[in-house]
C-alpha cells in the first residue's frame, strides 16, 4: 500500500473539536497507512500533549493568531502578531522542507501564515478547511485571492461556501458524531441524576451548551433567549454551559457572566467549565 504523508496545520493549541476531529481522522487514516504530522502554535499545550500521547509528531511554531482590536492587550497582541510574522513564515516554510508532505492541510481562516507559505511551495497540494463567519467580510475580500490559491477549499455547509465566495468545485465535508460515544442509550441513570443534584438542578427541562467559550458561538444570543423564557414566559428551565475559556477569551467570558447577573438568571444559567469528554 502506498504511503501518504498528510501534515495539518492547527490554529491553536487547544483540545477543542477542530483539532479532536484531526486526532480521531488521523489515527484512523493509520490503518490505510496515511502518516499525520501535525503543527500547531507556540501558546498552548493541551493539543500537542494530546497528539503526542497518542504517538503524533508535533511541530510548534511562533505563529500568533489575529485578533479584533478591542483594547490595549488586544493592540499588543496585533503588534506582535506584525513582529513575528516573516520569522513564522521562516519556520513553517523549514517545517514543509523537512517533511515533505504528500498534502498539507489548513485548518481555519485564522493560519493566514501558513495558507501563505504553502500556496507559494506547494499549492496543488495544500487543502484549506476554512471555518467560522466571525470575521468581516472586507477581510474575506482581501484575502480572496489567497484563497482562491488553495487547491481544495473545504467546508462544513453550504453557508460557509457562499460566506468565503466559494465556487462550485468546494467540497462540502459536515461535522461527524461519534454515535457510540454519544448515544443516549447508553446514559446511567444513576450518574446523570448524581450530576443533577451536583449542578443544583431537580426535575426542570435542561438546555445544554458544550464548546469553547468564544464570541463565534454567539453566546450573549443563547442568553438572552434564556432569559425571555424564564422572565417573560415565566417557564422553569436551566441552561448549562460546558465548556474551557481560552486565554485570549477571558474578557468575553467576563461579558457572558455579567451579562447573565445583569439579566438577573445567576440562579437560571450554570457555568460548569471545561470537562472531558
Amino acid at each position: 500500500m502506498h504511503h501518504i504523508k498528510v501534515l495539518v496545520i492547527e490554529p491553536f493549541d487547544v483540545l477543542g473539536s477542530i483539532q479532536n476531529r484531526s486526532l480521531v481522522v488521523a489515527q484512523r487514516l493509520k490503518d490505510y497507512n496515511v502518516e499525520t504530522v501535525f503543527v500547531s502554535p507556540k501558546n498552548g499545550y493541551s493539543f500537542t500533549k494530546e497528539a503526542l500521547r497518542k504517538g503524533f509528531k508535533v511541530y510548534k511554531t511562533c505563529s500568533l493568531r489575529p485578533v479584533f482590536l478591542r483594547d490595549v492587550g488586544s493592540l499588543l497582541h496585533i503588534i506582535r502578531f506584525i513582529k513575528s510574522f516573516p520569522k513564522s513564515l521562516v519556520e513553517i516554510y523549514k517545517v514543509i522542507k523537512k517533511e515533505q508532505p504528500d498534502i498539507v492541510q489548513v485548518n481555519g481562516f485564522v493560519c493566514i501564515q501558513e495558507a501563505m507559505i504553502v500556496a507559494l511551495t506547494c499549492r496543488r497540494k495544500f487543502i484549506w478547511n476554512l471555518i467560522g463567519t466571525l470575521y468581516p467580510r472586507v477581510v474575506i475580500v482581501a484575502l480572496l485571492p489567497l484563497i482562491r490559491l488553495a487547491f481544495r477549499r473545504v467546508f462544513v455547509s453550504q453557508k460557509l461556501i457562499r460566506y468565503y465566495f466559494g465556487k462550485s468545485n468546494d467540497k462540502v465535508i459536515y461535522e461527524p458524531v461519534d454515535t457510540d460515544k454519544f448515544n443516549p442509550n447508553r446514559v446511567n441513570v444513576n450518574e446523570l441524576e448524581a450530576l443533577r443534584k451536583a449542578l443544583s438542578i431537580q426535575s426542570t427541562p435542561v438546555v445544554g451548551f458544550v464548546g469553547s467559550i468564544s464570541p463565534v458561538k454567539g453566546l450573549e444570543y443563547l442568553i438572552k433567549s434564556i432569559k425571555q423564557l424564564v422572565k417573560e414566559k415565566n417557564f422553569k428551565i436551566k441552561l448549562v454551559i460546558v465548556g474551557g475559556v481560552p486565554p485570549f477569551q477571558a474578557a468575553y467570558y467576563l461579558k457572558l457572566k455579567n451579562l447573565v447577573h445583569e439579566l438577573g438568571l445567576d440562579e437560571d444559567i450554570i457555568f460548569a467549565g471545561y470537562v472531558k469528554h
